[in-house]
């Protein structure tokens, strides 16, 4: 009877343990992901990336207003035979009170690393040199990673900068699905390292 109360407390505590581990590694995980580059005052555009989410553009729209912004550059491939997401988010932006007259689309990316490849002819061509770009909390990192090899062949810098913070508690993560998030995004991650070395 001992015996088994004992084992039981053991696997309890094993339980225990390995759930901790999992719960600081999967915050790690998270806290690697996350960059944040900051606003410089000197930002001549700001550059949103597709995505799923329309927080992105919202961010966007936000330091449009914030910040003395002259060109809103907008990336993302077709999202059916209809529309593109670059369309999507020129829609979103005149919602947002972002004339047309200061947005470049480019519809023709369906990555990451494709968004920085078609949008650098834009680039050079308004001879930016300060960029701003918007994207997701998760998505930051890899970001960062891309506009790096782009920074080392043009004459521009990124900053990248996250739609919205950190999402916290760790439950609160867990509960709206971002495990998969992470997980997804630390094997992209990898993907483009071996892809774009």
């Amino acid at each position: 009877m001992k015996s088994r109360f004992v084992q039981l407390l053991l696997v309890l505590s094993l339980s225990w343990l390995g759930l901790g581990v999992f719960l600081f590694g999967f915050l790690f995980a998270s806290q690697y992901l996350y960059v944040n580059d900051g606003i410089p005052p000197q930002t001549q555009a700001l550059m949103a990336l597709s995505g799923g989410e329309e927080d992105r553009m919202q961010k966007t729209i936000e330091l449009y207003h914030h910040f003395p912004i002259r060109w809103v550059l907008l990336s993302g491939g077709p999202m059916n035979a209809q529309e593109t997401w670059g369309q999507r988010l020129l829609h979103q932006a005149q919602t947002g009170g972002i004339p047309k007259a200061v947005c470049v689309v480019e519809d023709r990316a369906h990555s990451t690393y494709t968004n920085f490849e078609f949008m650098m002819p834009v680039i050079e061509k308004l001879r930016l040199t300060d960029v701003v770009v918007v994207t997701s909390w998760y998505h930051t990192r890899r970001t960062r990673w891309v506009a790096d090899r782009f920074e080392r062949r043009y004459p521009v810098h990124f900053y990248v900068v996250s739609a919205q913070g950190l999402p916290y508690p760790i439950s609160a993560m867990i509960r709206e699905g971002h495990v998969n998030l992470v997980l997804n995004e630390w094997f992209k991650l990898a993907w483009y390292q071996l892809r774009h070395a």
